[in-house]
């Protein structure tokens, strides 16, 4: 048998080789953990029945608070309704601070209205009915020499409209240059509208004048609400009702939700406060709408333009001057509206026909010229072409208050009893108050003022 003998240079070559790789592991292992960071140890593996980590890994409290800024809208919840819910409206309280409105939110449809609080003003308001004689205080208003001014003065009238004193002062100046003067209907409150809109409310028992344009978005004087405290006014081209003492307001209509292009015209309270009607000039014409005042009920009475709108004191009609067409009566609930009378109002003129006190005849001044002289204010151009005229609304007929043929007849003003009706006239050379029984008869001036006389206005004792 052949034996191998094996060289010394084989064994230091295994030897050599196993070193090195002995080498080669260590130094693969240190650089390993020298590459690690610092606080850091090696993540076993997860057990298969651990849950995986997610990959990316979940985002610190920081990342957190980063990603939520800013907060995600909210996506808001579709509702398959026919009206779907208004947008929130921002609007004006008080002077300067603005706020959520007090009043619930518009609901949409034609015509659109915000119903107000409960218990705000839903008390019925008790009828009026005509007083059993002429007394009471026959209130007007006398503008200063340089017509700066205006001053509210007072003459107390007997049982047959007779003057009993001379005439006392019911205010101090008001400065404003030829208002409107807007009596309530129980003559307690006057609404004084200059050129820039309803500016003052007096109490014509004490003298006190309110200052309401700096608290209210006031602009246009349509009506005063029967309770003496609530207005009906314009502002924006949008409807309000206004409590001129605790100031606050309710939104009847809005244009924000009506669409561009309308605006109101006009509007009236119904004799017992629970409903209203006015007018919605939009770009598709004239409306006029009746609304129940909590919005509930509504529905469109007439089509064309319409002005000057006046309840009835008994609740039962509604009249209005049509233009094109001359006054027209409907019933309180929209329906049947018919012509009483083709007269025409003088241009300008801005205040409503006036129902006597048992809701028969409507006094009106009417433009025998169908000019525009009325626009002119406090001076003696709106004497011009000016009569008044007496509608008996169950007749359709109409005939002037006086026939002697003498022009220059405005500012009508019904007795409490309906018997006589005072006006300013300047028949005698300059304007003054005088008054007629509805007959014709009677016929006497009561002022002689020496300066403009407008407004007058005969108050219950």
């Amino acid at each position: 048998m052949k034996t191998t003998n094996e060289s010394p240079h084989e064994w230091i070559k295994i030897i050599g080789l196993g070193a090195i790789v002995v080498l080669v592991t260590t130094a693969i292992l240190l650089f390993a953990r020298i590459g690690m960071q610092p606080g850091t140890s090696e993540v076993e593996p997860a057990l298969a029945s651990e849950t995986p980590q997610p990959y990316p890994p979940p985002p610190t409290e920081a990342e957190e608070a980063l990603s939520a800024y800013p907060p995600p809208q909210p996506t808001p919840e579709f509702v398959a309704t026919e009206t779907p819910e208004p947008t929130l409206e921002w609007v004006l309280i008080g002077t300067d601070e603005w706020g959520i409105p007090t009043t619930p939110p518009p609901t949409l449809g034609p015509p659109v209205v915000v119903t107000h609080e409960p218990g705000l003003i839903d008390a019925v308001i008790p009828l009026v009915s005509p007083a059993a004689d002429a007394r009471g205080t026959l209130i007007y208003f006398v503008s200063s020499k340089d017509g700066e001014s205006i001053a509210a003065q007072g003459i107390e009238m007997d049982v047959e409209s007779q003057s009993l004193v001379i005439p006392k002062s019911i205010s101090n100046n008001i400065f404003l240059q030829s208002p409107w003067i807007y009596p309530s209907p129980n003559g307690s409150r006057i609404a004084i509208m200059g050129s820039w809109g309803v500016s003052d409310v007096l109490n014509t028992y004490s003298g006190e004048v309110i200052r309401i344009s700096s608290t209210l978005p006031v602009e246009i004087f349509f009506n005063w609400h029967p309770d003496n405290v609530n207005i009906l006014v314009g502002y924006g081209g949008e409807l309000f009702l206004e409590n001129i003492d605790d100031k606050n307001y309710v939104k009847l209509v809005s244009n924000a939700i009506k669409g561009a292009g309308g605006r109101v015209g006009e509007g009236a309270v119904s004799a017992d406060g629970q409903k209203y009607v006015y007018a919605d000039r939009g770009q598709s014409g004239d409306i006029m709408w009746l609304v129940s005042l909590n919005g509930l009920e509504t529905s469109q009475v007439y089509t064309g333009q319409t002005d000057t709108y006046s309840w009835s004191p008994d609740g039962q009609l509604i009249a209005f001057y049509a233009d094109g067409v001359g006054y027209m009566v409907m019933d309180a609930d929209g329906s049947h509206p018919h012509q009483v009378a083709e007269l025409y109002r003088p241009l300008c003129y801005s205040s409503s026909p006036l129902w006597s006190p048992n809701s028969k005849i409507l006094a009106v001044v009417v433009d025998t010229g169908r000019g525009t002289a009325f626009c002119k204010g406090w001076t003696e151009d709106v004497f011009k072409d000016t009569n008044i005229y007496l509608i008996e609304v169950d007749s359709g007929t109409s005939h002037p208050l006086l026939s002697d043929g003498i022009l220059g007849n405005i500012d009508p003003a019904w007795s409490p009893d309906g018997r006589y009706l005072a006006f300013v006239s300047n028949r005698s050379g300059a304007p003054e108050v005088w008054v007629a029984a509805i007959d014709g008869s009677s016929l006497q001036q009561l002022t002689n003022a020496g300066q403009y006389v407008r407004f007058p206005f005969w108050r219950r004792p």
